[in-house]
């Protein structure tokens, strides 16, 4: 049975001793976490940033290491893992740490790893096939060893296109583990809690899942508008009350939300009646004349550090450079010290010369020298380092960024600034759901230093959002999980290769347990519409429709027949339709109630057919898998795995299927050298460019002629997955292909210098407007799929395949584009 921690914590001498060992006084959640955790059950907190959630996991760290166990510590993405390491290791020198995000293999025995939650999933499923000819990424006993894993940001169970690997890697882990969840703020979260509880009990272990949700922040929010105007429109506005009007609100923050979560209408419609005029009078106003003000007011009033979000890479750079003014006070020494601040962190690296001397570089250290930075991936991933380790110091005052600074990375600031509620999805432009704008809005108010957190919206930069969509922006529920579990053809390799049966792993799933609620709702829909049914054919006057239910069915015969009869016929057929409807003055309004009762007949078998698809969604689903799978001898005609569907399971960076079959159809890639490799693993670097510089076809490929075909082969296999998944209605994914990375990665492979290496950067920016931090990116995906397919050389026996691979790394991670991280 879920508890939920609701109440306050009882006076309770039996957890005394754990609680007086932190110097202040625990919230009432963080108590119940420790409870549960000291207990030996789960605990799933449900909170805002800064609430404070991060500490139960750390008492679970100290304490189930102190009792001779290992930890795995798990996030969503590689910055933050990064981040935890650096922050846990500083924190407690007596525990070793270890991280794995794949692109990193640090300390793999330690007594806490942190790693993805991708690496912890594939390594479960690996250790269920137990094969003896590849390496797992970690040794591990889980039964014995193991004490707990955290899941951080554990509300990525929604994640679209991730989601489940949370929820596999939450069902494959042995039962006797303790689950620690750390989550974001979620709409019925004792749903969420009961599934765990669930889907983790057998007969020897019956843990009980704590829910502590807090919705108090300990640092309240206010929300505000904020819109300014220059002087020149200002001067040229005639109407004094309007002028009256404005300048009770303009260039100043005005709220439109406080901490008691009240929305101010009238505000709003003050800064809707101001922005209906500029529009009307064509009142233009530069971004960087909105940026220059808002940063003035919070340096005259306190109100620095800020991060202000921006939806989009180009924008933050943009925007940054806008800034005109420092923001030090003229004593700071920090302008003039800044540059050699920066080379005193890098010179951690090896080559730490080799970053000073970018222009990049250069670049950042012109905006630091005015206490400005900006964070997006596009940015080199040491930089984005080095900047969070300056933003900790209080370096930098104001920082831009894009939406991925705020999952996670503890850097928490006085104000937040929101430049647009606008963000792209992959298709099209969308405003933000609440519970992002939340989770960035979060960011603001720092424990132990600020007694309020400001959040600004600047609304000149933006339309602004209807009232409805506004408030529902700002005061709108926490976001609803729902499973994003599927059976894949992965998890059907992976199943049959051990014997396990993927149905059963399946009915665990969330998925499994939505589907009954649905069956259950549709089956009580099922009830009535048959209630109706009964109730009508037990009228007496139904009775006598139903015994003449061959004249109705010959009367719509007959109404059909005459659309398509020649004209005599026609004539005849219409003389028979006026004989049944004069026969009966009754007739029109019985055939109304027969059309209902018929109508009522096809809901019946409509909604039969529909319960009847839900019960056998997942036995379709795989039936249909597992055939396609057998078609593409994947799967043996005895339905076992077959070596080419062996090989599928170890690739999880592109679509498993559409790789190995053209693996296969290649000639296991005997025509290509290392490097032909590399540029070929490019296709799937997901880069982004604008139309009208993308490759559209790979013979626009200037390259030698065996790579052009290679590739060519891959896009035609690929494009039959993508007809087939489009057939079975499957998520279309991992199914892109892009070649603009082809040629600059051949040549990068063949670049021997600091000078070559840094024009190929050079070509890729000025043809393609691709930031080193993508290409750094893409490089290391190449290196993640080149040790995927050294695992099928392995496997397969293959050693010319595994040499030319393990050439790979020494051939790609050179120069700037490496591994590196500072925290490591």
């Amino acid at each position: 049975m879920v508890i939920i921690c609701k109440d306050t914590f009882p006076s309770n001498d039996k957890f005394k001793e754990h609680f007086q060992n932190f110097p202040f006084e625990l919230s009432d959640f963080q108590k119940y976490a420790i409870q549960s955790i000291v207990e030996g059950n789960h605990i799933l907190i449900t909170a805002h940033t800064g609430s404070g959630k991060t500490l139960p996991a750390e008492f679970a760290i100290e304490y189930l290491v102190g009792k001779g166990k290992k930890i795995i510590y798990t996030s969503p993405i590689k910055a933050l893992s990064n981040q935890k390491f650096h922050e846990f290791s500083e924190k407690f020198p007596n525990i070793s740490f270890g991280i794995l995000t794949g692109d990193i293999k640090f300390n793999p025995e330690a007594d806490v790893l942190i790693m993805t939650t991708e690496i912890l999933r594939n390594t479960l499923l690996q250790k269920q096939i137990n094969n003896q000819n590849v390496p797992l990424q970690f040794e591990m006993d889980f039964q014995n060893e193991l004490g707990a894993v955290v899941f951080d940001e554990v509300h990525y169970i929604n994640d679209a296109d991730r989601g489940k690997v949370w929820e596999e890697t939450i069902m494959l882990l042995p039962n006797h583990i303790q689950l620690v969840m750390l989550s974001a703020t979620i709409d019925k979260p004792d749903h969420f809690a009961k599934w765990i509880e669930e889907v983790k009990s057998d007969d020897n272990n019956q843990k009980i899942v704590y829910l502590a949700p807090t919705n108090h922040r300990v640092v309240p929010l206010k929300h505000y508008l904020y819109t300014t105007l220059p002087q020149g429109i200002l001067k040229n506005i005639k109407d004094k009350e309007f002028i009256k009007f404005i300048n009770q609100f303009l260039h100043k923050p005005m709220e439109i939300k406080d901490n008691k979560k009240q929305f101010h209408e009238e505000n709003y419609e003050k800064v809707r009646k101001l922005l209906e005029y500029t529009k009307k009078n064509n009142c233009y106003m530069k971004p960087s004349f909105v940026l220059n003000e808002i940063t003035k007011y919070l340096n005259n009033n306190n109100m620095l550090p800020a991060i202000c979000f921006v939806f989009s890479r180009k924008g933050v750079e943009k925007f940054a450079q806008c800034i005109n003014v420092s923001l030090f006070d003229e004593e700071s020494t920090v302008p003039s010290t800044i540059r050699n601040e920066c080379k005193q962190i890098l010179r951690k690296l090896p080559n730490h010369k080799e970053y000073t001397n970018l222009p990049e570089f250069d670049f950042i250290i012109k905006l630091l020298e005015k206490g400005i930075a900006i964070h997006h991936s596009g940015v080199m991933p040491v930089f984005r380092e080095m900047i969070e380790l300056l933003f900790a110091k209080g370096y930098i005052k104001l920082l831009f960024a894009t939406e991925t600074f705020a999952v996670g990375i503890n850097m928490p600031t006085k104000t937040v600034i929101f430049t647009g509620f606008d963000k792209f999805n992959g298709s099209s432009m969308r405003l933000l759901y609440p519970h992002e704008y939340t989770q960035m809005a979060g960011r603001a108010g720092r424990r132990g230093l600020d007694t309020i957190g400001h959040v600004i919206h600047l609304n000149n930069m933006f339309s602004l959002p209807y009232t409805f969509d506004y408030k529902n922006l700002l005061n709108g529920k926490p976001q609803s999980l729902q499973s994003k579990f599927q059976i894949s053809y992965n998890l059907i390799l992976n199943f049959h290769q051990f014997n396990n049966n993927t149905l059963d792993f399946a009915s665990k799933s969330m998925c499994h347990g939505e589907i009954n609620t649905e069956i259950s709702i549709q089956e009580n829909k099922l009830t009535e519409l048959k209630e109706e049914y009964n109730k009508k054919i037990e009228n007496p006057l139904y009775k006598s429709i139903i015994n003449n239910k061959d004249k109705y069915e010959q009367y719509y015969k007959l109404t059909e027949d005459i659309k398509t009869s020649k004209q005599k016929i026609r004539k005849q057929i219409q003389k028979t339709l006026e004989q049944i409807e004069n026969g009966n003055k009754h007739f029109k309004n019985e055939l109304e109630q027969y059309n209902s009762l018929l109508k009522l007949e096809h809901e019946i078998i409509k909604q039969e057919d529909y319960i009847k698809n839900l019960k056998e969604y997942f036995i379709l689903n795989y039936n249909e898998k597992s055939l396609f799978l057998q078609n593409m001898n994947f799967l043996d005609n005895d339905y076992k795995v077959s070596e080419k569907g062996a090989c599928a399971t170890f690739i999880q960076e592109t679509h498993c299927l559409a790789f190995i079959d053209y693996f296969f159809k290649n000639n296991y890639l005997q025509n290509l050298s290392a490097i032909d490799i590399a540029a070929l693993l490019s296709c799937f670097s997901n880069i982004r460019v604008k139309d009208e510089v993308k490759i559209n076809s790979a013979n626009n490929l200037l390259t030698h002629s065996e790579l052009i075909d290679s590739v060519i082969t891959l896009k035609c296999v690929y494009d039959e997955y993508m007809i087939e998944e489009s057939r079975l209605n499957s998520s279309i994914e991992n199914l892109d292909i892009s070649y603009e990375l082809v040629v600059p990665i051949h040549d990068w492979c063949n670049s021997h210098d600091e000078g070559t290496c840094k024009f190929v950067l050079q070509c890729c920016e000025n043809q393609f407007e691709i930031f080193t931090g993508e290409f750094i990116k893409a490089i290391l995906k190449i290196n993640n799929m080149a040790n995927e397919l050294k695992n099928v050389a392995e496997y397969l026996g293959n050693i010319e395949l595994l040499h030319k691979l393990q050439q790979i790394p020494e051939l790609t991670l050179k120069f700037i584009a490496t591994n590196q991280s500072l925290y490591v």
